[in-house]
């Protein structure tokens, strides 16, 4: 695990040193080297790396229709992955452009917002992003990707291209619908200029509280899809003992209270806000809200605190942040506990080590150990569920 505690380190060092566009474009080549470029690591690549070989033996329609029923994926990236393993030679390929994208619509965000270290924002975002978003979740990367371009595109007053990129999440990962939610919900409840109070925090809380079961069976009652993932995501909190507040649930409420804080009036310099960062501070606090009302539906609160995450590390390097450094230790402290509990409290390591990487294991002719690595990581949860 030693190489990944030298990542994260490093990339924060590099993160407060840079401060141009040259050193900025060779770290993100650096942090694209090292997660676009995995080889076999992460949780979710067998079953991704087996329907695009699949797609790559046959590929039709009527094969996106029964992947979708069967793994429960989004018919948008399963077309995605179908269209793409006709034109590229390997999986890895595939990997590298998801990564791509991920990073590629942060730093579009980044720049729109006027925020000048880039390479910072990327750094504080992977202490909690790196392995869940960045290492396995391809459908949620794209769907964030997607949803922060439409964001610039609704920053812009273009709002038609923004639609268009909003549906296109939704087609790659259904759970962006919390996202386009929270963004309808944080241009019509503040009409202000100025940037959202605390006490807008707490109601949001509430109507977020009340609103999120209803939301939930309406989406259900409209998609059979959706009513089946409700149902797998319901199977999973009873399976862990149902509605229980834990250790980690007391922390990912004092990460949306951190996010509602800073986002909030009194963290904000007069004079400094502008109209771009003002939509961005709105829409930190009703994710937060929506966050902290889905504590007990982990699965939702974690969906959530990933495109969070990112406009956090974001707002935080925006002009005019009261407390800034205080808010970054925070933040990074909470990523990395957050990764140490949940690589140590959980077999989650056996996917992630040995990490190797397709140009190192290539160059050096290292065999792949990444199915022994995901089949031992597999039986040891089974184990785990036997108990």
């Amino acid at each position: 695990m030693a190489i990944y505690a030298f990542f994260w380190s490093a990339s924060l060092l590099s993160g407060l040193a840079i401060r141009h566009r040259l050193t900025t474009n060779l770290f993100l080549i650096a942090v694209f080297l090292f997660i676009g470029l995995r080889l076999d690591t992460g949780f979710d690549w067998p079953v991704y790396k087996a329907i695009f070989e699949d797609f790559q033996g046959e590929f039709s329609l009527a094969k996106i229709a029964i992947y979708s029923q069967l793994y429960g994926q989004e018919p948008g990236f399963l077309l995605f992955m179908g269209v793409t393993s006709q034109y590229f030679p390997n999986y890895e390929f595939f990997q590298a452009l998801v990564t791509i994208a991920l990073l590629w619509s942060t730093v579009f965000l980044c720049r729109v917002l006027g925020v000048k270290k880039v390479a910072l924002v990327i750094a504080i975002a992977l202490t909690y992003l790196m392995w869940g978003v960045g290492f396995s979740t391809l459908r949620q990367s794209m769907a964030i990707s997607f949803f922060n371009f439409g964001l610039v595109f609704f920053l812009r007053k273009q709002a038609v291209w923004g639609g268009l990129l909003f549906a296109t999440a939704i087609l790659f990962q259904l759970s962006s619908l919390v996202y386009i939610a929270a963004f309808v919900a944080s241009r019509y409840l503040w009409r202000t200029k100025k940037p959202p109070s605390l006490l807008a925090y707490v109601l949001v809380v509430g109507g977020a509280a009340f609103a999120a079961p209803l939301a939930l069976r309406t989406i259900s009652a409209i998609s059979s899809f959706a009513a089946t993932k409700l149902e797998f995501y319901l199977a999973i909190l009873e399976q862990a003992g149902g509605l229980q507040l834990g250790l980690n649930d007391i922390a990912f409420l004092l990460l949306f209270a951190g996010a509602a804080l800073l986002a909030s009036r009194s963290m904000v310099r007069p004079g400094s806000e502008t109209l771009y960062s003002n939509e961005i501070r709105r829409l930190i606090m009703v994710l937060s809200a929506i966050g902290a009302a889905s504590t007990f539906l982990s699965v939702l609160r974690d969906r959530v605190s990933y495109e969070l995450f990112i406009l956090i590390s974001i707002c935080v390097m925006l002009p005019g942040v009261r407390f800034r450094w205080l808010f970054v230790t925070f933040f990074v402290a909470f990523g990395v506990i957050n990764t140490v509990i949940y690589t140590f409290g959980f077999p989650s390591r056996l996917a992630f080590s040995p990490y190797q990487n397709v140009i190192v294991s290539y160059l050096l002719e290292i065999p792949n150990t990444g199915p022994d690595r995901s089949a031992n990581f597999v039986q040891t949860l089974r184990d785990m569920e036997a108990r």
